[in-house]
Parts: C-alpha cells; structure tokens; sequence
C-alpha cells in the first residue's frame, strides 16, 4: 500500500469552529446519509461488496457490466460542515484500468448534493487517474488538504465515467483535523545492488526535518501509528536528511520500507508504505552446482533476441526430465524445443566471481526428438552456443555450440572441466537457435557447475550412497550398497586435507579439526566414483 497527499490551499485558514468528524467504513449496505445517481438507470451504481476492502469486509464499489454507452454514477457524501485544518481522506483501489478505464475522480460541492439535478454545483477535487495513481489491484491512500473550506459545508462525491468493467473501490473515508505532522511523500528506493539500496522521501513542509525508517524482509507488517518508541523496529533508523543509504542486506531478497515523519517530542506522522525492493543476486564463488529444480533457477534468468544481444524476461526455455527420461538420475532439467523459424532463446546463469584464479565449467546435455526419448540430430540451421559476458552482457563471446556435426547422446553426456582463465566476473548464457528447419527436437542442460579443480561434483551420482548431516560440525556419516573404498577429502583450492580407506558399508569421517569452509569429498564405492559438496561448520 501507498499513500498520496494532495494539497489544495497552501495557508490553512484561522481555527473555525467545526463539526465532529465524518467517517464511513462502509460495512453496511445502506451507508448513513450517503446518496446515490446514476445517469443511465441501466448502471448499477456504487454498490457494496466484500470482494475487495481496506479495513473490516467491506467497501463501496463501481463496475459497469457492458452497458450501451459511457454513463456517469455518483455516490455522495452526507452534508459536513468544516473545521480549520481538515483534511480528506480514503483508500481507493482500481481493477482492469489499463484496458477499460474511462474516468473516476472525488468531487466537491458547497450547494447541494445533487450532481444529476446541479451538476454546476460540483467541482472536481482530483480526477484517481494514471498520472496521480490508478493503485491497480493494490490500496492506496488518498489525502486532501480541506481548509480552503473551513467555516462551510460541502459535500464529498465520488464520481466514476465508464461503458465496461473497469472497477474502482473506495474504502475508510474521513475528514478530520488534519495533524499536525504530516506524512513524507515520494518514497523510492534505487540503486539497488546485491547488499545495498539508497531511499529517498520529500518531506511534507519545510518544518518537517526529522524521520524515522524501519524497514524489514518481505512480508512486514506496517507498525502501529500509535507507536511513540520505534526503536525496537527491525531496521529502525532516525535520519535528519530525505535520504539513507542501507548497507550490508541479504542478497536476492525481498524487502518492505515504511517511513514516518518526526515534528519533535512525541509528535509523529502516521507511518507511510511499505516501499518494496527486492536486492540483487550475489556473484558466487566456485561449486555452486545448479540442477535446474526449479526454473528459471535461483538467479537464473530468461531472454530471447539476436546472437548475442539477449532481451527482455521470458523465453521458451522450460523444464522437464532430463532426456525426457523420468527414471533418469538426473532428474529435472532446463529445456528447449528447437524447432521452426522463430527460436532465438536464452537462459543466462547467476554472476559467478573467478578472481580466485582458474576455475571449470562443467554440465551435462542431452538431445531427444521432441516429446520422446529417441536419438535426435540438430537441423542444418539449427545450433545451441555456450556464451559467456565478463562485462555484464554488453558483449557476449563464445565458448562451444553444437550443431547438425555434433553428437549427442539422449542419455545426456558430460561437458567437463572446460578452463576459465582470466577472468573476474562473468555470467554465462546458453543459447539456442533455429531458422529454417523441420527437424524437431529437445535439448536438455543440467548439472550445471564451476568448480575450483578439476573435479566435477555430482551429488548423488553413487546410487544408494548417502551422507549426512551436511553442514557437518564433527563427524560426517557415509552409507552405501557396497563397500566404500576409498574417501579424499580436499579444499577448494584442490589440496587433499584428508584420506581414509574404510572398505565398509557404513563409517564416519571426522572433520572436527577441518576448518569452518566447503570440502570436495571424492567417494568410490566399488566400480564407482564420484564427488559431493560438504559444508564444515
């Protein structure tokens, strides 16, 4: 939710002697002293319902079920006479704005409560449109400045202009003595990186010089507006500048700002938000092993385009079991159907960081005919190319492809140990390609891994071979189907650390003196050989 503060008068007037305020939540059908008019008697009008509300179950609503022309309907406030310093407010949300919106706006009138009979007796406040904020599907605040109007008595009128479907909900109206602190507006975060963000917030006069900030992972209830103590906050900051910059956030995280203002003393605004950021992805270190679980993966993302000039959020990458194969080991897989005359499809990896010195990639494929588990070969335009960008996807060079002169098994096979040299930060990118072509098949990656040596990770590739628990604090425990011969331990710089010869079908390592840090763990069990990613806590 948000909030938006019109001023009407830039003076308040000298203290008038005013009515109570006039609320209305809305929870009843027939709203106390609340009239409604509808130009067309085949408009239904501002009705209640409890498909969408601010506050309780209910609010007043607005949809037009196709009628034949563009008709007005009102829904006007009972007379109220205003005080000094008062204000307006109400919650308001819209649906389908994009595509039907025609108009909707809140009205003033200081004669009569009759926009049908004296339609010169209303003036337009504000009209709720793109330009002050449509809030589609979400429920914004509205606030406006009344004391032009103190001493008389005005009606508040919610007028909507509409032939089809657009929707507008109004919800917890007010007019009350405005207060004295008032709330910040323009709330933004921007900058935004994988640790840090820069907010910024206007205040609402020059007198105002003081907030608070709080601020927390998604989702974050607002806090209370009777709240004089918020230092116990998650986040809470007490700035005297409409700026603050946040350091040392988790990455790739979701997180909800709110802001209040501070008028001195015990002297507050309400609280204003939330505004929502979500941090950057990381660049990660080697042996981060991806197997495409879920898709687009953990900071993986989509793009279609040109060689080398990837655009835009979504492709036709997706996913299914590798070579199609729902008993394979490797289970799910990112995949595309290389097919017809439109293919120019992208998933681009998370950031890795290589300064370390050289690293490997390693990753398996497979290529199917589409749909089945058959042999497949690329067509004659057809190819997938393996890129990669060390300068954040201004350019993109090529590391392999593979084409109608490449094999491929359906069973998948394993691109291994190809050497990254030189580089600092880098994305990969893998792309695939079709033009002109009727050959129809599916190509699968999975597995897809840096590591620090040239030993390739893959978990569970020993069948019946577990190990636990992982993190592991002291003793690391390791059962499999047939005898483990043999287990090397070793860091990531590839230095063994540690070598045991059990020949047993379950045993236990000990890592309690191993330092805090990843261990790569080399297993035979028999025949069979294969590493595993270990956690040392």
């Amino acid at each position: 939710m948000k909030k938006i503060t019109l001023l009407l008068c830039a003076v308040f007037a000298f203290a008038l002697q005013g009515n109570a305020q006039l609320t209305e939540d809305f929870e009843t059908a027939a709203p106390t002293g609340w009239t409604f008019f509808n130009a067309d008697a085949a408009d239904a009008g501002f009705v209640q319902t409890i498909a969408r509300a601010h506050g309780g179950s209910s609010s007043f609503y607005h949809s037009d079920n196709n009628i034949d022309a563009a008709a007005d309907s009102w829904m006007v406030s009972p007379a109220y006479t205003c005080g000094s310093a008062e204000e307006l407010s109400f919650w308001y949300n819209h649906n389908y704005t994009p595509t039907y919106y025609n108009y909707s706006g809140v009205w003033i009138s200081t004669a009569s409560g009759d926009p049908i009979a004296n339609p010169g007796d209303f003036t337009e406040l504000q009209e709720i449109n793109e330009a002050y904020g449509f809030s589609e599907d979400t429920w914004t605040q509205a606030i406006m400045d009344l004391a032009a109007y103190a001493g008389e008595t005005v009606y508040v009128a919610f007028k909507y202009t509409g032939d089809y479907e657009h929707h507008l909900y109004i919800d917890d109206f007010s007019i009350d003595v405005a207060p004295s602190c008032l709330l910040p507006s323009a709330m933004a975060a921007a900058n935004v990186t994988a640790t840090t963000a820069d907010l910024s917030w206007t205040a609402s006069t020059s007198a105002e010089t003081m907030w608070e900030i709080v601020y927390s992972t998604n989702p974050y209830a607002q806090p209370s507006n009777s709240m004089t103590d918020a230092s116990a906050e998650p986040g809470y900051t007490h700035v005297t500048e409409t700026s603050l910059n946040l350091t040392g956030l988790s990455s790739s995280t979701d997180f909800q700002v709110y802001y209040r203002g501070h008028c001195g003393g015990t002297d507050y605004s309400d609280w204003v938000g939330p505004v929502d950021f979500t941090t950057l992805c990381a660049a990660v270190s080697t042996d981060l092993l991806e197997d495409f679980s879920t898709m687009p993966a953990n900071c993986w993302s989509e793009a279609e385009g040109a060689y080398g000039a990837p655009t835009g959020t979504t492709s036709a990458w997706g996913q299914d079991d590798f070579g199609n194969d729902t008993a394979h080991a490797n289970g799910k897989a990112a995949k595309i159907n290389i097919y017809g005359t439109a293919r120019d499809e992208y998933i681009i990896s998370n950031e890795f960081d290589l300064s370390a010195g050289t690293s490997y990639l390693n990753f398996d494929i497979a290529l199917t005919e589409w749909n089945n588990s058959n042999a497949a070969t690329l067509g004659a335009d057809d190819y997938v190319a393996l890129l990669v960008t060390s300068d954040g996807g201004t350019t993109w060079s090529e590391l392999t492809r593979w084409d109608a002169s490449t094999t491929i098994a359906p069973t998948g096979q394993a691109i291994t140990e190809i050497p990254l040299t030189g580089y600092t930060t880098v994305k990969f990118a893998i792309y695939a390609f079709s033009d002109t072509s009727n050959e129809d098949n599916d190509f699968y990656v999975d597995n897809f891994q840096i590591t620090a040596s040239t030993m390739r990770i893959e978990e569970n590739a020993i069948e019946g071979f577990t190990l636990y628990p992982n993190p592991v604090k002291d003793q690391l425990q390791l059962q499999a189907q047939e005898a483990i011969s043999k287990v090397t331990v070793y860091n990531l710089l590839g230095q063994k650390v540690l070598t045991v010869q059990p020949n047993v079908l379950s045993t236990a390592i000990d890592m309690a003196a191993l330092k805090t840090g990843m261990y790569v763990l080399k297993v035979q069990v028999a025949d069979k050989l294969s590493t595993y990613r270990v956690l040392k806590q």
